[in-house]
């Protein structure tokens, strides 16, 4: 994309494995305009759910030619799960994993779901749900918003260790079965921190920094 000097960095940029040609003839959701789906507006719907963020060439490459982070893109594919029209399944764009780099080099592809924890760590998230279940049934519905992340190391033994601590806002959107409060933040916070140590394990599988962490120390003193 580079080599030409007429492109500009400023459009979406996704990754896939479907066939670009069925991308682009997916229509829209109550037949609005043809740029109103996610790979026109991926704002639209990711400032009500925030999983995984689009990013922008600009960002994009940025983000790969930085030694201390690692670049995901968003995996762009179809879906009909969602949506009814009349009796037929509706087809839709959907984000269902990301593709690795780091430094400059193709790490792997993760699912959504391998990175459940993704969104607590990320400062562009504007809205997230969790559900707290039991044997499979919803029990409390919450909405978190524009999470607060303070992250340090320490060295030991010649090691970083990493200490990161997400401060939530939200509310209550369901009660299923009655719970004391102070059990539902106690069941909220073990449930977000699970959530990051698996969104932490995934990537440390394909040697990636999911979390950011690398990056402290990196701001930090670059010769580290």
């Amino acid at each position: 994309l580079q080599r030409y000097y007429e492109f500009r960095y400023t459009p979406w940029l996704f990754g896939t494995k479907e066939d670009i040609a069925e991308l682009f003839a997916i229509t829209p959701t109550f037949s609005m305009s043809q740029t109103a789906t996610k790979l026109h507006q991926p704002n639209d719907s990711y400032e009500q759910f925030s999983e995984i963020g689009p990013t922008t060439v600009r960002i994009a490459v940025a983000k790969y030619r930085e030694p201390g982070l690692t670049a995901m893109l968003p995996s762009l594919s179809t879906t009909k799960s969602n949506w009814l029209s009349g009796r037929d399944r509706h087809e839709e764009l959907t984000i269902d994993g990301v593709y690795l780099y780091d430094r400059q080099k193709y790490l792997g592809w993760l699912s959504y779901h391998e990175i459940p924890g993704i969104q607590w760590v990320m400062l562009e998230t504007n809205r997230h749900y969790l559900l707290l279940k039991s044997d499979g049934k919803l029990q409390v519905a919450f909405y978190y918003e524009s999470p607060k992340i303070k992250k340090s190391y320490r060295i030991v033994d010649g090691r970083p260790k990493y200490s990161i601590q997400v401060e939530l806002q939200g509310y209550i959107s369901q009660i299923v079965e009655d719970m004391p409060e102070e059990v539902m933040i106690q069941k909220s916070e073990e449930k977000i921190e699970q959530e990051i140590r698996a969104t932490y394990e995934a990537g440390l599988k394909h040697q990636a920094d999911l979390l950011v962490l690398r990056n402290v120390i990196y701001r930090k003193d670059v010769r580290k």
